[in-house]
């Protein structure tokens, strides 16, 4: 995870049930401006089915 020429670091939570799928073309898209776009994927959620999901 990281870019070291990125100027900064956008850490992407996915919304109401959504996966981080939902941000899938955002990392190509900011990548260019130096912006380093993280996608958390949260468990019980798309490839973290079987994880137990949060609790808050």
């Amino acid at each position: 995870m990281g870019n070291s020429e990125s100027h900064l670091r956008l850490f992407c939570f996915p919304y109401a049930g959504a996966g981080a799928s939902a941000y899938l073309s955002w990392p190509s898209f900011f990548r260019p401006n130096g912006v380093d776009a993280c996608r958390i994927q949260l468990p019980g959620r798309e490839h973290a089915l079987t994880k137990r999901p949060s609790r808050s």
